[in-house]
């Protein structure tokens, strides 16, 4: 089937990976989105039973958000992990859909259903427990989210940065979406454990640009040329340097994600079986 798009199609083969969620990624899904229980449980288990101190809403939702990046670099290789291999690939091959639907599908199933239906799952598991009359959830999620209001607060430009949900909003859709890339360009790549060996490659090229970073950094030293930089940055404004490394890393995450993103659709595009 040629690289064409039809909507018809396309929203078939959506709703049938939907499906195929349950059947090939359910347990492991399951688990995330219960991962508010397994929080509450470990904390009363580790508290005094007769007084049990409040969980704070910010950490349980770096809990549910957490697990809701852990779904998305495991959706690939769990989903679709046969994709690329010669006789396993050939049902991912036979699929009445063109190779860009097929990938578009890829995409939505790692990058957005299926962190949002982890984020979903997590938030009614922690309703239910907070409306349990004894346990360590006391307050509930989204309060710190509804009163935190930057014009609200008597406080200096610095900390209405720090108090912006939209920019840190931006910057973990931007961290999700890198990470999901990642793993969805190495499932193209690696045909056997591939997270394993996409978390052992990223050690290893890290620790390899660490090896030459260090150096560089050391020689800038002795120039003088970075202990320059160092005195401009500690000059600058603290709220517009803030600002500008969060932006930064903003744009580095979604520069380096359409790079995959492109290399992925183009591996996939040339597969053959």
């Amino acid at each position: 089937m040629n690289n064409t798009f039809d909507w018809t199609r396309f929203g078939n083969l959506v709703r049938k990976d939907i499906m195929d969620i349950w059947h090939r990624f359910g347990v492991t899904m399951l688990i995330l989105a219960l991962m508010p229980l397994a929080v509450w449980i470990f904390w009363s288990i580790i508290n005094n039973m007769t007084y049990i101190s409040d969980i704070n809403p910010f950490f349980r939702w770096g809990v549910m958000l957490s697990m809701s990046v852990l779904a998305s670099i495991l959706a690939p290789s769990s989903l679709y992990g046969s994709c690329n291999r010669p006789k396993e690939g050939v049902y991912f091959a036979m699929l009445p859909a063109s190779k860009l639907e097929k990938y578009l599908s890829m995409l939505l199933m790692c990058i957005v259903v299926c962190p949002l239906m982890i984020l979903v799952g997590g938030l009614v598991a922690d309703t239910i427990l907070t409306i349990l009359p004894f346990g360590p959830y006391k307050e509930w999620v989204w309060n710190p989210v509804i009163t935190l209001d930057p014009a609200q607060v008597d406080s200096d430009a610095l900390l209405d940065i720090l108090l912006s949900p939209s920019m840190w909003l931006m910057l973990f859709v931007s961290e999700l979406i890198c990470m999901s890339s990642t793993f969805i360009f190495t499932n193209t790549i690696f045909k056997k454990h591939k997270f394993w060996k996409t978390i052992l490659w990223v050690w290893i090229i890290s620790f390899a640009l660490q090896i030459v970073v260090t150096p560089l950094i050391s020689l800038g030293l002795i120039n003088g040329s970075l202990e320059e930089w160092v005195i401009r940055l500690s000059d600058a404004d603290p709220a517009l340097l803030v600002k500008n490394i969060i932006w930064a890393n903003i744009g580095a995450n979604m520069v380096f994600s359409a790079l995959l993103i492109w290399w992925s659709g183009h591996r996939i595009k040339k597969m053959t079986y």
